[in-house]
Order: C-alpha cells, then sequence, then structure tokens
C-alpha cells in the first residue's frame, strides 16, 4: 500500500508539474514556429498595393472626381493633384476650393462613390501587364501574397474575383481596417505589420510592392524591403526620392528578382 501510495503521489506531482508547465511549452514552440517556419521553407511574402500596383485605376479615379464634382455642385477638380496626393490629401490641393477635413471628407465621399461603382460592376479595373503571370508565379513557388490598400475591400474583393485571382490572396489589410477599426494608414506602419504578424513572417522575408511614396515609406516604416513600380501614380523621380530597395517597370522583372 506504501509502494502505490508514493506512485500516487508522485502521478499528482506529474500532472501538476506537466499543467503548469504546458503553457509555457505551448507559447515556446509558436514562438519557434513563427521564427524558423518561413526560413526553412525559403518562402517569401510578397505584400501589393491595389490601385496603381495591380489595378489600372487611374482613369476611374479621373473620372470618379469628375462625376462626384457634377454630382455635388463643386469645381472641377485638379486631376493630377488627386492622381498624386489621394492618398495624402492633407498635403494636397485638389481643386475644390476646401482645405483641412473638408477636402478629406469630400475626398473619402468620392472614394466611396467610386468603390461603389466597382462592386456594383459600373467600372471593372483592369490589371496591368504580367500581373496574373506574376501572381501565378509567385504562387506556385509557394510564397505567400497579401495586399495592404486605402482602396475600399469590397472593391479590391469583386476586382480580383473578376480576373480569377482572390484565391492567392492570404490577407487583406484595407480602407476598412482604418475607418471601422482605427488603425492608423499608410505610411504608419501598422496595416503591414498586422500582416506580417497574421502570416507569421520574419521581416527580412517581407517585400511590399507598391506605385506611391506613402508605400515605400510604410515598408521602410515596418522594417521590411520595398519594391517600386514605375506605372502607377508617381513617377520614378518621386518614387526615387524615397530610395526603395528595388524599382521595376514590369512585374516581368519581380518574377526575375525572385529566381
Amino acid at each position: 500500500m506504501v509502494g502505490n501510495a508514493v506512485i500516487n503521489i508522485t502521478k499528482l506531482i506529474y500532472s501538476f508539474t506537466f499543467i503548469s508547465f504546458y503553457p509555457k511549452l505551448i507559447k515556446a514552440y509558436k514562438n519557434y514556429y513563427k521564427q524558423t517556419s518561413n526560413i526553412m521553407k525559403d518562402n517569401k511574402l510578397f505584400i501589393f498595393d491595389f490601385d496603381g500596383t495591380l489595378a489600372d485605376t487611374k482613369y476611374l479615379l479621373e473620372k470618379g472626381a469628375v462625376d462626384y464634382s457634377k454630382e455635388n455642385n463643386m469645381p472641377m477638380p485638379d486631376i493630377n493633384a488627386i492622381a498624386v496626393g489621394y492618398s495624402n490629401p492633407d498635403n494636397h490641393d485638389f481643386g475644390w476650393g476646401l482645405v483641412g477635413d473638408d477636402q478629406r471628407y469630400h475626398m473619402d465621399k468620392m472614394f466611396i462613390s467610386i468603390t461603389d461603382k466597382i462592386v456594383d460592376g459600373t467600372y471593372l479595373p483592369a490589371l496591368f501587364d504580367y500581373t496574373k503571370e506574376m501572381l501565378r508565379e509567385l504562387h506556385s513557388r509557394q510564397h505567400d501574397i497579401a495586399l495592404c490598400t486605402a482602396r475600399e475591400k469590397d472593391a479590391c474583393i469583386s476586382t480580383l474575383r473578376n480576373h480569377e485571382i482572390l484565391d492567392m490572396f492570404k490577407s487583406f489589410r484595407t480602407r476598412d481596417d482604418v475607418t471601422k477599426r482605427n488603425i492608423k494608414p499608410k505610411p504608419h506602419p501598422d496595416l503591414l505589420l498586422e500582416i506580417i504578424d497574421e502570416m507569421k513572417y520574419n521581416k527580412e522575408d517581407v517585400f511590399m510592392i507598391g506605385d506611391t511614396a506613402v508605400d515605400i515609406q510604410i515598408a521602410r516604416n515596418s522594417g521590411v524591403k520595398s519594391i517600386a513600380v514605375d506605372w502607377g501614380y508617381h513617377n520614378e523621380e518621386r518614387l526615387r526620392q524615397e530610395n526603395p530597395d528595388y524599382y521595376i517597370r514590369n512585374f516581368r522583372e519581380l518574377i526575375g528578382l525572385i529566381k
């Protein structure tokens, strides 16, 4: 009986020890997995902007700005100022005769109007050359793909689905996260850092691809590599001022970078 009692006490002590240690074990395993899983597989995470990077929305922005101005009895906008400064409206004059919060309010309303027309099929943004081929190449090599954009999620989902590439995107951070969750927008790093944490990548294995200065800035602020594209809203001179890690002139060059 004494022997059985000793065995039972030993089992009890072991059980308590295991129960108390188990959460620490799980936490240590999760941290190890996060640090090593993608290094071991040599995977990379490619995070794309939407407007001007994947989707050719410049003509929609111009049309949307004109239509919105007419519908609201406002002066015709400065299209060039909107194309250059839509992602940073506080530092640009869009020609509406408005400043500060008033200009941002109408910019937000205009964006929502364009989004609604994308979602209902009135507008269908085209993809830039080699976009599908590039995404399929990344996907075939088992790299992960995500989206970080100032565009509303519904418009992105609708466009990606219409072009039959939605299933390749693993994570999304959009304007909805800014307006509904109060996450700070680009160039603050919060949106990008959330994706990196969700996808369990180390920063050295992450690339941010975009067409504007704020895309390069959010990459730098997040501690990841940046790839600037020259076919979007900001020209080469403006993008070079931000010192991107890479500069490409078409998506075939991006495929070349990963081979």
